[in-house]
């Protein structure tokens, strides 16, 4: 079906337009989910709830401000911010020095895969996480991400921070220990 018979489709609240819709962006928009839940289950349920807002307000879709996989995006993103705030998964509490590095560092991402990348930005603790996805990924400024997550900016820019530095250092980590099996 093409996109636009699957826009008008879904505005009508049409059962074949809302599967072909299902169909055509459930693995974008699962990939996204799975950056804002450290549980693939997690996921599968914002999924599921954010196709149950978005075929809700489909009325609200206008083409005319812009491409429909960028709106789906945002409501997927704001469903998954919902559903973590709903399990308390922002809050954390962890001593700001022991993820700070001491001194600049070169970072050997180059020697990298994504799917390495991927694992690392996994890893995160969630608020860090989802302020990085927020913030580099998904193009927020630090003021949408605050008014988002319900923080205030200056905590939006140290999360960042803090996000960066535990990369780089798992990184590094990451790098010294492929140079140690290689050694052995």
């Amino acid at each position: 079906m093409e996109l636009n018979n699957i826009i008008s489709g879904c505005q009508n609240k049409r059962p074949d337009a809302q599967k072909a819709l299902v169909r055509r962006y459930s693995g974008l928009l699962f990939t996204l989910c799975r950056r804002y839940c450290y549980k693939q289950m997690d996921a599968r349920d914002v999924l599921q709830d954010a196709f149950m807002m978005i075929f809700k307000n489909f009325h609200q879709y206008d083409v005319s401000k812009g491409l429909l996989d960028h709106w789906l995006k945002r409501v997927t993103i704001n469903v998954a911010l919902q559903h973590n705030r709903s399990q308390k998964i922002f809050a954390i509490d962890l001593n700001e020095e022991a993820y700070l590095l001491e001194g600049d560092h070169d970072c050997p991402i180059d020697n990298l895969s994504a799917d390495e990348i991927i694992k690392l930005i996994a890893k995160l603790p969630t608020q860090y996480r989802t302020v990085f996805n927020l913030y580099a990924i998904d193009g927020f400024s630090h003021k949408e991400i605050a008014e988002k997550m319900g923080i205030n900016e200056t905590s939006s820019r140290s999360n960042l921070s803090r996000a960066k530095a535990i990369l780089r250092k798992n990184i590094l980590n990451n790098q010294k220990s492929d140079s140690c099996r290689i050694a052995n």
